[in-house]
């Protein structure tokens, strides 16, 4: 019994280990400078879009400001689902499988025609970052389910340590390569590719090792439509009990300050 409940909370953890390469090689050391050389290569210092000039550093933050903004729209309807329904594991896989198929495919950008790299890279992420995020939703769900309350936060820890090293591991060895190879274009595919494949491979523990949770009062399927109402509506009552939660808001508060200075 033991040995399952650490196998499940390994597994849980592993998760974090396979992701957080996306979120270090890909998302933050890697891909932005490596789309910025292909958009100058392909446009110069600008290209216009409509009415407006913009630099390959100004589209890429577009590019990801659209990833975030899909998942914000996304995900009061996935929360729903993650909380209600026995489709939390289903769920991770699918968008699991999304995220590491698009990473993979951002690394096929060189085969394309030197003015298509940029915009082929650009899509091929915002389809990678919203697996990643979309996956987040129903990952963080399993929590509870795996102990204890106050098994919480040590799970929880051990998770975001996995993660760390993980992420971190692989890219000392990615950066590693790059320097090494002079940033050969073969080098910035493979270290983008194997992010994914990494990703990939520690999922499978958390798929064969973290079984879906039951839920009591499971309820009846719904659509989009319905379960985005109902989640954006339970987001407004919490929001309306802020004075009940006042610690957890300034939690929250001070977190989107500090990771969106990490992000920057």
């Amino acid at each position: 019994m033991q040995k399952e409940k650490r196998n499940v909370e390994r597994g849980f953890a592993f998760y974090d280990w396979g992701k957080s390469a996306f979120e270090t090689s890909v998302s933050v050391a890697i891909l932005p400078a490596w789309f910025t050389y292909l958009f100058l290569e392909a446009n110069g210092l600008n290209v216009r879009i409509g009415s407006i000039e913009m630099t390959g550093d100004a589209v890429w933050s577009f590019a990801v400001s659209g990833a975030a903004l899909l998942v914000a729209l996304v995900s009061p309807s996935l929360g729903v689902l993650a909380d209600r329904r026995r489709v939390k594991m289903w769920w991770l896989r699918i968008l699991t499988y999304t995220g590491v198929v698009g990473t993979l495919l951002i690394a096929a950008a060189p085969f394309l025609p030197i003015s298509t790299q940029w915009i082929w890279m650009m899509v091929m992420f915002v389809i990678a970052n919203v697996g990643m995020n979309g996956a987040g939703v129903f990952y963080n769900a399993l929590l509870p389910h795996l102990g204890e309350p106050e098994d919480m936060d040590r799970i929880s820890n051990l998770a975001f340590a996995y993660g760390y090293l993980g992420g971190g591991l692989l890219l000392v060895f990615h950066l590693g390569l790059l320097i090494g190879t002079g940033y050969a274009d073969w080098a910035m595919m493979f270290a983008i590719a194997s992010s994914g494949v990494w990703w990939y491979v520690f999922a499978l523990l958390t798929f064969r090792w973290v079984p879906e949770p039951e839920i009591s009062n499971e309820m009846e399927p719904l659509g989009f439509v319905e379960s985005t109402k109902l989640g954006v509506s339970e987001v407004i009552k919490t929001l309306s009990e802020v004075r009940r939660f006042k610690v957890l808001f300034l939690y929250m508060f001070a977190y989107f300050l500090f990771i969106d200075g990490i992000n920057s």
